[in-house]
């Protein structure tokens, strides 16, 4: 399951906590594990316009007699304006897939097995980037 924050007003009112503090709010009855959030844009997106949370919820013992039911609420409030709005959405999936997690990464070029590994340097954008051979 993936519930998703949006909303327009990054980055230029969050960064200047505008008086248009747009608000939004989840909650999940019946799933364990998933607690209610919520909160106001000009906090919870003041560096970045979406906010994230996965879960990979187990229901096989629920599921194992009956049908497995749970109830969600999502709002977001527009507040004073209706040109830049706030969204909350949720996607429920039936298989959970793990994010790819990486514990150490040698960062040469090419590594080892003769991959290529962008790093740092003239003409690349600063940051840490990893090539994954598909």
């Amino acid at each position: 399951m993936t519930l998703t924050v949006f909303t327009y007003e990054h980055p230029t009112f969050t960064r200047t906590k505008s008086r248009f503090n747009d608000t939004w709010f989840y909650a999940l009855t019946g799933v364990a594990g998933v607690v209610p959030a919520s909160g106001s844009v000009n906090d919870s997106h003041y560096t970045r316009g979406t906010l994230t949370r996965r879960h990979c919820i187990k229901v096989g013992d629920q599921t194992a007699a009956s049908p497995f039911t749970f109830e969600g609420t999502l709002a977001a409030t527009n507040v004073g304006d209706s040109a830049l709005s706030t969204s909350v959405a949720m996607e429920v999936k039936l298989t959970c897939t793990p994010d790819l997690k990486v514990v150490s990464a040698n960062l040469g070029s090419p590594n080892s097995k003769g991959h290529h590994v962008i790093k740092p340097g003239k003409g690349n954008v600063p940051g840490h980037y990893i090539s994954i051979p598909s």
